[in-house]
């Protein structure tokens, strides 16, 4: 209905924006094909950034299985056209686990790098500080390195033991400290969390109060 009013608006962007948000809610339900198939309308109404599409493409292609070097690259691109450093995090996350997943360790070393260089502590939100800790810590188990396993692992739970009864991430966190999984949580089957873009700031001016 929001898309439809959206239409009748002339303001197709903000229906296409709604359609990222779809597709990554069905992701989460494990709903693969849907959500590709949401983000491909999206992608007919123009106005997405090139950058959610070629992070959030590939997201889906990890979580299929079918993830190839293509999407290394184009996590890269991605990451080249975007300077807001909430979303550079989110991509080097990412990159991080492709990497991983594709045994470039030095490539993976260096996003790592990348990653811990910066102040990503300062976005105070439970939901990205948990995509942060567990694509770290899906990077240390790989390289095996024990002492940031560990400390990644007491950082998680710290998250969880702090967030609030009702964060949405944390039944996932808690099963994959503990490498359990649940067939309704599908995140929960992945040692890892790759996520998308452009779901999380959908801005409504109100001018268009009256659609």
């Amino acid at each position: 209905q929001a898309i439809e009013r959206f239409h009748s608006g002339g303001r197709d962007e903000h229906g296409a924006n709604i359609l990222v948000f779809l597709s990554m809610l069905y992701a989460y339900e494990g709903r693969i094909f849907k959500s590709r198939k949401v983000l491909d309308m999206g992608k007919t109404l123009g106005e997405i950034k090139e950058s959610y599409l070629l992070n959030n493409y590939s997201v889906l292609n990890i979580l299929e299985g079918k993830m190839t070097t293509d999407d290394a690259k184009q996590f890269s691109d991605a990451l080249l056209l975007t300077c807001d450093p909430y979303e550079r995090i989110l991509i080097q996350c990412n990159l991080l686990v492709c990497y991983t997943l594709l045994s470039e360790k030095e490539r993976a070393e260096q996003i790592m790098l990348e990653i811990t260089s910066q102040q990503f502590e300062q976005f105070q939100y439970e939901e990205f500080l948990h995509i942060v800790y567990q694509d770290l810590l899906f990077y240390f188990k790989a390289d095996k390195q024990c002492s940031q396993v560990d400390k990644y692992r007491q950082l998680l739970q710290e998250l969880i033991e702090n967030a609030p009864s009702d964060s949405m991430f944390v039944p996932i966190a808690k099963m994959q400290l503990t490498n359990q999984s649940s067939p309704n949580l599908y995140y929960s089957q992945f040692p890892f969390r790759v996520d998308f873009l452009g779901c999380w700031n959908i801005e409504i001016s109100s001018d268009l109060e009256n659609y």
